[in-house]
């Protein structure tokens, strides 16, 4: 019925011709495919691939009952592919896509980023066929048209006919559509029937002439699967000025737009669907129904899919300037000291917008009335928020995919905390030039965090969970929560944060790294451009930072007294000096192994500056194991259970002229015990 032809490629595409913004439409059922999906997707990932998937259902996940084992097997692979790394869904139907979310948020999966797209459904220019002997002497009769497999039910359709069959005797079943597989029962059961070949008709081999010149003889064209993801025949049904019975509730349903029978999946209810077709006034307002019915066409189906991929290439607004700066705060002196110091440095900003709990309402509005500036403040109720996750990062999440959803927030606008102060005079191209926003970063190599010693603060496993989730959807990780204004884009950023939500992940790492995957023309990284976090440049180092600087991390601490310049120039140097001083370790990057062959250490000892520290990661390839490390009378314990894999050396511990070492035991889960013991020692000496 389809004019389709076949297409031939004059050249192979490679995964190395891909570049970064290149789309990969997935649009067949590659779950049968013979290449491995998910060495697919990484692959084109890398290359930095935007990969779409066409998604007709999730049946065998959904109803595993109603596939083949192998089926179930194979779907799942590449369904659990797809849902690591595709960036966008277009789904079939509003049920589909229903669906993908239930199964998403069934694993704490967030919610993907799905769109609806519409199939078509013109099979013919020819609204009416004209009969031919074949398919004539099948009286008044009901059409049921698609592969007999236990998907469709048709137990209960032939449940429902011999049901209608007293009461409605002159009622004929005429079923289309080959034999598939684990119906036995049926096939046995509808050859069988009593009426069989009277009343009760199976074409297993029907043209598609024949099938729309028994939609135009038919009574009534019925559906009971299980589930759909579209439900073509209801389509072809109605295209054919046919009356639909359908499953209530179903994808059926919703393509049919209100113009088909639907029914519950139950006996009673399919004879009373049947029945009212009895009824001369019921029937021809049915049938005007069908006749009224708009058949959605394959050419609005691709011109849908194509706009829909031309809408992944931009977000709105996301060249505007940005004028509005929006904050998350209960702090009221922090707030207007933050917000003091862009009235003073970053004229660009005329407004600026806050959401507070609600019982701070009043403390803010009180504190913030005389600043001269445009100030609007939303209590968390305002936006639906009466109760908050306990999880921080789960928290922050929320509430910022609430307010950044109002719609007084701008197309682009400055997000802010109530610590960050600006500190030297900021213009826009800070944060967007010639339409690319510039993304400040303080980490280049997310996977490289280590987090707290000998405990991970929750800002550490926030961190820990953001890098896995990143890497495991082939996306890049750096690291961009770094205490400084950023600029967002409104409907990225809700895009984003819908995604990741409940999944406890650092809301801004998660932004930029997706939005610059999807969007590499609109975002540049840059070292950020800030002092004061940390706030003990000792405690741990950025791996970026420019001397460019305009914002502050604000700590009380901080001698507020010296000059800005003196407290930047201050920062700067012991940032600098610390970076001199970690070069001076060794090993670079100290790496204990625990395996069942033992202990291996990449170095045969370790030394450094007094002033220094040596970060040894613990690198795991046991399941079960205890391991004890001890230098100069001090104990360290690790297992399978800890969450902290690296030890912390500060060469400040070791005692002067007393040699050391770092004594490592490890007892295995056969109870082999190894032993290794690493010289350990402190540079002196000048450092340039």
């Amino acid at each position: 019925m389809l004019q389709a032809e076949e297409v031939t490629l004059k050249e192979k595409v490679l995964i190395g011709d891909f570049q970064s913004g290149d789309i990969f439409f997935d649009i067949d059922a590659s779950w049968g495919d013979s290449y491995n999906c998910d060495e697919l997707f990484s692959s084109l990932k890398e290359q930095g691939a935007i990969i779409i998937k066409l998604h007709f259902d999730a049946v065998p996940i959904l109803t595993p009952e109603f596939s083949h084992a192998h089926t179930v097997f194979r779907f799942a692979e590449n369904f659990s592919a797809s849902l690591k790394y595709s960036d966008y869904w277009y789904c079939i139907s509003n049920t589909v896509k229903k669906d993908l979310y239930s199964i998403c948020k069934s694993i704490n999966l967030g919610r993907p980023t799905a769109h609806k797209v519409q199939l078509g459904g013109d099979f013919s220019t020819s609204k009416h066929i004209q009969a031919n002997s074949k398919i004539s002497g099948y009286g008044t009769f009901l059409l049921s048209v698609g592969t007999v497999e236990p998907r469709k039910n048709h137990q209960l359709l032939l449940d429902g006919f011999d049901a209608c069959k007293d009461d409605y005797p002159e009622l004929n079943l005429v079923i289309v559509g080959k034999q598939g597989w684990n119906v036995e029962d049926v096939s046995e059961r509808i050859l069988k029937h009593p009426d069989y070949g009277q009343r009760v008709f199976w074409l297993q081999n029907a043209s598609d002439t024949d099938v729309l010149g028994l939609y135009g003889k038919a009574l009534a064209s019925i559906n009971l699967s299980h589930y759909e993801g579209y439900g073509l025949p209801v389509i072809e049904s109605l295209s054919q000025n046919c009356i639909s019975i359908c499953t209530k509730g179903s994808a059926m349903e919703e393509v049919s737009r209100g113009a088909a029978v639907t029914t519950a999946l139950n006996i009673n209810a399919v004879k009373n669907a049947v029945l009212q077709l009895r009824n001369e006034k019921r029937y021809a307002k049915l049938k005007l129904d069908a006749a009224e019915f708009v058949t959605p066409t394959w050419d609005e189906a691709a011109d849908g899919i194509y706009n829909a991929l031309r809408a992944t290439r931009t977000s709105p607004g996301i060249s505007s300037l940005p004028c509005q700066a929006v904050y998350i705060s209960i702090r009221p002196d922090a707030l207007h000291r933050s917000i003091s110091s862009i009235i003073e440095y970053m004229p660009y900003i005329n407004s600026v917008v806050v959401l507070t709990a609600d019982n701070f309402y009043n403390k803010l509005s009180d504190k913030l009335a005389k600043l001269e500036i445009q100030i609007t403040i939303i209590k968390e109720s305002e936006v639906g928020l009466t109760q908050l996750p306990h999880d921080h990062q789960v928290r922050n999440t929320l509430l910022r995919k609430k307010l950044y959803a109002e719609e007084i927030i701008n197309d682009n606008f400055i997000a802010f905390d109530d610590d960050y102060i600006v500190i030297n005079p900021s213009n826009t191209d800070d944060f967007i030039q010639d339409g690319v926003h510039q993304s400040y970063y303080f980490y280049t190599n997310g996977a490289d965090w280590l987090g707290g010693f000998p405990k991970p603060t929750s800002f550490d496993e926030g961190l820990f969970k953001t890098v896995r989730f990143l890497k495991s959807c082939g996306y890049d990780y750096k690291l961009y929560n770094s205490h400084s204004p950023q600029i967002i884009n409104k409907s990225l950023a809700l895009q984003i944060l819908v995604r990741t939500e409940g999944m406890g992940l650092d809301e801004w790492s998660v932004y930029f790294n997706i939005a610059k995957h999807l969007h590499p023309n609109n975002f540049a990284d840059r070292p950020y451009r800030v002092i004061g976090w940390p706030g003990n440049i000792s405690s741990w180092l950025p791996t970026a930072i420019s001397d460019d600087v305009i914002f502050e991390n604000y700590y009380e601490h901080n001698n507020y007294s010296l000059p800005t310049g003196t407290r930047i120039d201050r920062y700067l140097d012991d940032y600098k000096s610390a970076k001199v001083y970690k070069s001076h370790v060794r090993p670079e990057k100290a790496v204990l192994t625990l395996s069942n062959q033992g202990l291996a250490f990449n170095s045969d000892k370790i030394s450094g500056p007094e002033s220094s520290r040596c970060e040894l990661v613990l690198q795991v390839e046991l399941r079960t194991f205890n391991l004890n490390l001890r230098i100069q009378n001090r104990n360290y314990d690790f297992n399978e259970l800890s969450s902290t894999r690296w030890f912390l050396l500060r060469f400040s511990s070791i005692k002067q002229n007393k040699p050391a070492s770092l004594d490592i035991t490890l007892t295995t889960d056969d109870n082999v015990v190894h032993f290794l013991s690493i010289p350990v020692s402190v540079t002196s000496g000048a450092i340039s």
